[in-house]
């Protein structure tokens, strides 16, 4: 499935995405999980001119806590106290590899073949792709698709995972207006799953819906093109998404890795950018701002149909990590841990949350719930995206699934295998490269107090040999 850049640049892809974050890559050893230095912000700051070329670069001065730090004077055993299963904090360095190899080589043996998918859709929306090779999964799209006739198949007359989900959320979603007002319960989704340009034509971008047990439900996509961008922000506005966290930049290495579907960073804030039947504008009341330590820039702007009155309009504030290089690990484990912090603290409810044991056992299982819940206790969705869609993304999203298992006390020596394999079902080729599984484990070792120098001193070498050994494997065939 290799294209002409892929042969060219001499890399080898288990998607043959060409070129993507999620082609197989040897790192340098020194692009490991470093820590942002001074001089590090000073470069993220330079580089943040070119996001602002018309704006102060006002920089973010507070920043919260990452997610899940350990309480001043907590011991370093109180995640493993409460997490005795998750064994591996006790294996030698080398040990730890060894088992983190074998469980990725399992379940890349059993998730990988795309015989195994149903990819109707993507099929269908051929120029709404980013990519040729990279494809959502039809059951748990997102949004559900609504098939015109020429569509329909026997597939589809049943519902999908991810309709049950939205359905289960339209019957208990209620926004803080509604509720305010005495709403009595009823839907605060402002539409269902049609353009509003073409009532027969289905929403279409590239993602599916990851529900891990826990709160919030994910949304993984791929960066919309510029076909499927009214559907992309059709979606936001619908489902009154409250975050949009993008981990890519608009161009890397030389390729286009995104498009731009935000107010431009130098437009005035009264001007109105229409992207079919959605405009988007901005806040003028909050300007975007650049997080030089985190290299975070931070985007608030107004959704609504162009033929739609203001008092319809929808905010988001999109998020854009810029320090997560193709085919590279993040820049800054802090920056990483940042973006768990946003994650929780932006989807935060009155109500906690408790992960359960579906969020590490499968997705069928963890993405079938449709029970009817309380509009209070409502999951949020977030929105997530790199490029693909797949190999941060699936890292971020894994990420702080395993941490909140840990948080709960239910983090056993299966859990991010299981989560790994629980995304793989509800996205096709989540967490791609070994480093990125690696970099998985390193960032829960962290959150446990464990002394991860050894690993990180080790990780790229590891994965180096990993890489050779698998493209040794597959020219032998």
């Amino acid at each position: 499935m290799e294209d002409e850049n892929s042969a060219r640049s001499q890399s080898i892809s288990r998607l043959g995405s060409s070129p993507s974050d999620e082609e197989t890559h040897l790192i340098p050893q020194d692009n490991i999980a470093t820590v942002t230095t001074d001089t590090d912000a000073s470069k993220a700051l330079e580089k943040a001119n070119a996001y602002f070329p018309c704006e102060s670069n006002e920089v973010l001065e507070e920043a919260a806590a990452p997610c899940a730090e350990p309480p001043t004077g907590t011991p370093a055993t109180l995640y493993a106290e409460k997490n005795p299963q998750f064994d591996i904090i006790h294996l030698p360095i080398e040990a730890q590899f060894d088992r983190i190899e074998k469980e990725f080589s399992k379940v890349e043996a059993c998730t990988m073949s795309p015989r195994q998918y149903n990819f109707t859709s993507s099929y269908a929306f051929p120029t709404k792709n980013r990519y040729i090779n990279v494809m959502a999964n039809e059951e748990t799209l997102f949004p559900p698709l609504r098939s015109p006739r020429a569509m329909r198949s026997s597939m589809q007359k049943d519902r999908s995972t991810g309709q049950r989900i939205l359905d289960s959320l339209r019957r208990s979603s209620t926004s803080a207006i509604d509720m305010a007002a005495g709403d009595d319960g009823a839907s605060s989704l402002k539409a269902n799953s049609m353009t509003a340009s073409a009532g027969n034509v289905p929403l279409y971008f590239n993602a599916n819906i990851l529900d891990m047990g826990l709160e919030p439900i994910f949304v993984a996509s791929q960066a919309p093109v510029l076909d499927c961008m009214e559907d992309f922000l059709n979606a936001v506005y619908n489902y009154e998404m409250p975050i949009i966290l993008m981990l890519t930049e608009l161009e890397e290495g030389g390729f286009a890795k995104a498009d731009r579907y935000w107010p431009a960073d130098n437009s005035s804030g009264l001007a109105v950018e229409a992207f079919g039947n959605m405009a988007v504008y901005k806040d003028p009341n909050e300007p975007y701002t650049f997080d030089a330590k985190h290299e975070l820039v931070w985007r608030p702007f107004f959704i609504r149909p162009c033929d739609a009155a203001r008092q319809k309009e929808h905010k988001v504030t999109m998020v854009q990590y810029i320090g997560w290089p193709d085919r590279d690990v993040p820049n800054s484990t802090e920056s990483f841990e940042e973006l768990l912090n946003i994650i929780a603290t932006k989807t935060a409810t009155k109500g906690k949350t408790t992960p359960t044991a579906s969020a590490s056992a499968s997705a069928s299982n963890a993405n079938s719930r449709s029970k009817k819940c309380n509009p209070k206790d409502r999951k949020p969705l977030v929105l997530v995206h790199c490029s693909a869609g797949i190999g941060r993304t699936g890292t971020l999203i894994g990420a702080y699934t395993a941490i909140k298992l840990m948080e709960a006390g239910k983090l056993t020596q299966d859990s991010i295998r299981k989560i790994l394999v629980a995304m793989r079902k509800a996205r096709f080729g989540m967490v791609q490269r070994i480093e990125q599984y690696m970099f998985l484990y390193f960032i829960v070792l962290q959150h446990f107090g464990a002394d991860t120098t050894q690993f990180a001193a080790r990780m790229q070498q590891r994965a180096n040999s990993y890489n050779l050994r698998w493209m040794e494997a597959r020219q032998a065939k």
